[in-house]
């Protein structure tokens, strides 16, 4: 099989060799691990991830019902990730947790707010965006800079948070190549209690929580900068949430989560 990643190109953007000759490099990275990948189950598990198509999944924000299901995420009615969708823990007005998870053989960004405060104090809203493999290594694992730029795209970000049922597979495709071009610079800064809450997260079986007596809640903008501080493979086995409890984590795919409780 072969890998299929050519997108087109934006002919505005700075650099757009530079930035073609790295997504080239990555395509290419990408078919030779296809090529040497074992024909066996776990290889089959392993092909099917570095292949996969961008997914999208929302839900709340209006009621306690699903907003957007592209395929790729694979979630009823009936699915246990219910309670933990429709639970306000950890979300509050104005405030957006946030974090990296796995989970249906992916690697997503989880977006977590509280939407239409004063309607019965609100409804919690998550989204749950994978944008494939190429992406994620242009953005070198960095989850919270992708969620940067998500957040810094006015239109990306509206139509995530606010407009998700409308959204068609092509549009999700056509902002996958927003963000592949958008600005992915970022300045890393050490800071020795995230890169342990990172670390962590990355070598754990069961949900660990940390607190506000362990480090401070991070926002996204000094998320990113941690993570680009770290080495690449650190970034590419951690999944975090920040902001909920532990059943939280357990359920959107995070090994290690903040909890402003604890």
């Amino acid at each position: 099989m072969e890998y299929k990643g050519e997108l087109p190109q934006n002919p505005d953007q700075k650099d757009s060799s530079e930035l073609e000759a790295e997504r080239q490099r990555i395509r290419e990275e990408i078919q030779l691990e296809l090529e040497q990948l074992p024909d066996d189950e776990s290889g089959r598990e392993r092909r099917e991830f570095l292949t996969r198509e961008p997914a999208f999944y929302a839900y709340g924000g209006k009621s306690f019902e699903g907003r957007r299901q592209t395929p790729g995420f694979r979630i009823s009615s009936a699915d246990a990730r219910m309670g933990v969708l429709q639970d306000v823990y950890g979300l509050r007005r104005d405030h957006v947790t946030f974090g990296v998870g796995r989970g249906w053989n992916r690697k997503y960004i989880i977006h977590r707010e509280l939407q239409n405060p004063d309607y019965r104090g609100g409804y919690p809203y998550t989204f749950l965006f994978d944008p494939g493999e190429e992406t994620w290594r242009l953005y070198g694992q960095n989850g919270a800079l992708l969620l940067r730029n998500v957040q810094r795209d006015t239109e990306i970000h509206e139509w995530f948070t606010l407009k998700p049922e409308k959204m068609t597979e092509a549009r999700m495709q056509e902002y996958v190549e927003r963000l592949n071009q958008a600005d992915r610079s970022v300045e890393p800064q050490s800071n020795a209690s995230l890169e342990q809450f990172l670390k962590t997260s990355g070598h754990q079986t069961d949900v660990q929580r940390v607190g506000s007596r362990e480090m401070a809640e991070p926002n996204v903008e000094q998320m990113a900068a941690a993570l680009a501080a770290m080495p690449e493979s650190a970034r590419r086995e951690s999944t975090w949430l920040i902001g909920g409890g532990s059943l939280h984590g357990e359920e959107l795919g995070a090994r290690i989560v903040w909890d402003p409780r604890k």
